[in-house]
């Protein structure tokens, strides 16, 4: 019989500050979600799908608290202009 190994929870302090394995790839995800409801012809739906990738992108802002900044890339090239 196979064995299943246990996930390892990890800490509170690390589930709310730090840098996290699947930081890139949640962050990829959200970047190609955003991109996406760029086609979405409604106006009403494509903002509600944006608020919702703000609110990903504050969360993972809030995981990764002061190691990393976390901005859209249309952002980030904005505040550098």
């Amino acid at each position: 019989m196979p064995q299943h190994r246990r996930m390892e929870t990890p800490s509170q302090n690390e589930q709310t500050r730090g840098v996290y394995p699947e930081l890139v790839t949640d962050a990829t995800v959200v970047n190609a979600i955003y991109y996406a409801t760029k086609g979405v012809a409604d106006k009403g739906v494509r903002d509600a799908l944006q608020s919702g990738i703000h609110s990903a992108i504050q969360a993972l802002q809030k995981r990764v608290g002061d190691v990393a900044s976390i901005t859209l890339e249309e952002e980030a090239i904005d505040k550098a202009a």
